[in-house]
């Protein structure tokens, strides 16, 4: 993990939540920003929702590889300090045109916390097999309300 590759990112955004409320449905959005890397031009955004302890977590993303595959992942952290990962995300699956997309449902959450948790979308397609296949291209973090 010492090639100059492993910290490519392609787009970042953080995750921030100003209410954290467990009684009320929750949304959040985060916009997924072009990284300063050559050759990345990926963005989009992340669309978390809370409802009955149920997170949908839906990724929208253009400026991929076209027929492309791409593992994802809620992180705590942020884009600017990233940590572990928090839960695995479905991959998200770009079209011939480049437009990716993935819809993942995770159970048994109350709540999208008010920052501290950043999404992340990987070159590979699914295990981490090299580091270039765990290099995030896509990041970011959530920090708002909608």
């Amino acid at each position: 993990m010492d090639t100059s590759a492993q910290a490519m990112p392609i787009t970042c955004s953080n995750v921030f939540n100003p209410t954290v409320s467990t009684k009320l449905s929750q949304n959040v959005q985060a916009t997924m920003a072009n990284a300063f890397a050559p050759n990345q031009s990926a963005s989009g955004d992340a669309q978390l929702t809370v409802n009955n302890h149920t997170l949908t977590v839906a990724l929208n993303l253009k400026g991929l590889t076209p027929n492309s595959k791409h593992m994802a992942h809620i992180h705590i952290g942020s884009c600017a300090s990233q940590g572990a990962i928090k839960y695995d995300l479905k991959p998200v699956v770009a079209n011939a045109a480049g437009d990716g997309t993935s819809t993942s449902i995770i159970p048994n959450i109350s709540s999208i916390p008010r920052n501290g948790w950043y999404v992340n979308v990987h070159q590979g397609a699914t295990s981490v097999k090299s580091q270039t296949d765990n290099d995030p291209f896509a990041c970011g973090d959530i920090t708002s309300l909608h």
